[in-house]
């Protein structure tokens, strides 16, 4: 296992790309993790905001230059509108009407309006003022001169003034919405956490709280790569019901390749660092790896005592020789040895099980759990003996609040 931590772009790519690559990422710090949620959502809403804004101001087929071909030519001058031509839109479930020959429309023009048809929206302009009902219900009223504009404004003057302002206000709004979407983020990581958890009581496997939130917060950075590719700057080369069912399809498929991959970063973690801690040897047989021939490989012994300490001080007993005696292995032969009740016997370094809570466990394992003991990493330590024995946390805590009775190097 490769010890060193991806950067962020190789965190990018094990999140889109790699699923079954996740229980590497669950091995990283909150602060990496924090910087990586920032990073991924300035580039997400750089793109999402230019592209947006170069639609709406600078594209040819753009809503201001759209909007400039559709409404009629017109100017303002002294707080009232003159138009060529009295102008009507009526289609879709929305009435628009501009008419400088009336002075001001009011509240019972737009309600006539809505009597008389199905409309979601309705948008009425006179020479002085605009009224108007949005597709939630919401009513506003306008006068031309709450705009303070004096002098005489063309329509492409507007629209000038128009695209300056959003100039202006391009960077303080991407900030913004970097700000809410580092939020968003975080929340639907939680969400996507619930569902990591259930996956992981499906097929049995012990995560810790922080692995299922990583799971499922790269879960969803990789399905909000896809809707920003297919459904925003790719638009219609997929329908969107079938894009939402890729989506739920895919999404499912790696929070289970993600739970599913924590086990392999555990064990290849825990192998590479028993090799670093202990120097010793770790066969790794799923791998048909070969033990070197230069005589540094330990093999085991299966052989182990399973009487309880104290019963018989003339058998094998405890492993310690606390009330009972220990077994080693010498050049393939097994010897018994007895102490004296109460006398400590210096445990063999070719003791190979030790006896714990009627489970044996390999030496080379609990060395490993003392290790993690020495180093500060608690959780590391009752993850692995939870493992060996099959055993609750609390159990496991038990046993580590009492380890000097257990293990000895």
């Amino acid at each position: 296992m490769d010890d060193k931590k991806p950067g962020f772009l190789k965190q990018v790519g094990i999140t889109i790309f790699r699923p079954d690559l996740y229980g590497k990422l669950t091995g990283i710090s909150i602060g990496r993790t924090v910087l990586f949620v920032i990073l991924f959502t300035i580039l997400y809403m750089t793109i999402w905001w230019t592209n947006l804004y170069y639609t709406l101001i600078w594209d040819d087929d753009g809503l201001i230059k759209g909007v400039a071909e559709i409404l009629p030519d017109f100017y303002i001058e002294d707080s009232k509108l003159y138009l060529e031509e009295r102008s009507v839109v009526d289609e879709n479930g929305t009435f628009i009407c501009a008419d400088t020959d009336i002075e001001q429309y009011d509240l019972n023009d737009l309600q006539y309006i809505m009597d008389k048809g199905t409309y979601t929206q309705v948008l009425l302009i006179s020479k002085t003022n605009i009224v108007m009902i949005s597709d939630v219900g919401e009513i506003k009223q306008f006068k031309f001169s709450d705009f303070n504009l004096h002098g005489k404004y063309t329509r492409d003057d507007l629209l000038n003034i128009l695209m300056e302002y959003a100039n202006k206000f391009f960077v303080p709004l991407l900030l913004i919405l970097i700000v809410f979407g580092v939020i968003g983020y975080t929340v639907m990581g939680l969400i996507y956490q619930i569902f990591a958890g259930i996956i992981a009581i499906i097929f049995r496997k012990s995560l810790l709280g922080g692995q299922l939130y990583r799971i499922g917060l790269h879960t969803y950075v990789m399905l909000s790569v896809i809707e920003l590719v297919f459904g925003f700057l790719l638009i219609g080369l997929i329908p969107s019901r079938v894009l939402n069912i890729i989506r739920f399809v895919l999404g499912l498929v790696y929070l289970i390749l993600g739970v599913l991959s924590v086990d392999a970063y555990n064990e290849a973690k825990r192998r590479r660092y028993t090799q670093i801690v202990t120097g010793a040897y770790v066969p790794d047989y799923s791998d048909n790896n070969v033990p070197p021939s230069n005589g540094m490989a330990t093999y085991q012994s299966s052989t182990f005592s399973s009487i309880p300490m104290g019963m018989d001080t003339t058998s094998q007993g405890n492993v310690y020789g606390m009330g009972g005696g220990y077994t080693t292995v010498d050049n393939g032969y097994q010897n018994t040895q007895t102490n004296p009740v109460g006398y400590t016997q210096p445990q063999s370094a070719t003791v190979d099980h030790i006896l714990i809570s009627g489970v044996p466990c390999k030496k080379m394992d609990l060395d490993l759990v003392n290790n993690y003991l020495a180093v500060g990493l608690r959780e590391n330590a009752i993850d692995t003996l939870c493992g060996l024995l099959n055993c609750s946390k609390e159990h496991a805590e038990e046993i580590l609040n009492n380890w000097n009775l257990y293990y000895r190097p």
